[in-house]
């Protein structure tokens, strides 16, 4: 099996103390993955080929977000926390490719299609 994947991320947040033990944050993060991954064909076997086996095809995934919070600490054993974050994620994910082609008239396109027959006509 092969693999190729890019993953790049970041995250910036900025920190103000208030009075009386509060603290104030605000925050933004960006994510953004890629991956592919994909079984090459095996030359002259009837069951691993001819085409490569792409398991997953340039997949991507972004993610991005901003949020801000308001933290006190009542004691040294209690903080509350509360806020808003807002956030928007993006997925892709394009077509797959099996070993062979459903069309084919031979090799596992067939046994599928006999498969399905034999689960249609009992």
């Amino acid at each position: 099996m092969s693999t190729e994947a890019d993953d790049y991320s970041y995250l910036l947040h900025w920190q103000f103390d208030l009075p009386q033990g509060k603290t104030l944050l605000f925050g933004h993060e960006y994510y953004a993955y890629r991956v592919e991954n994909w079984w090459p064909a095996i030359e002259g076997s009837a069951m691993m080929g001819p085409n490569d086996y792409i398991n997953i095809h340039d997949r991507k995934r972004g993610r991005i977000a901003g949020f801000a919070e308001l933290q006190q600490q009542l004691n040294s054993k209690w903080l509350i926390s509360g806020g808003v974050r807002i956030e928007h994620v993006t997925t892709e994910t394009p077509e797959v490719q099996g070993y062979q082609d459903m069309n084919s008239n031979s090799g596992m396109g067939m046994i599928s299609r006999y498969r399905m027959l034999i689960m249609q006509n009992p």
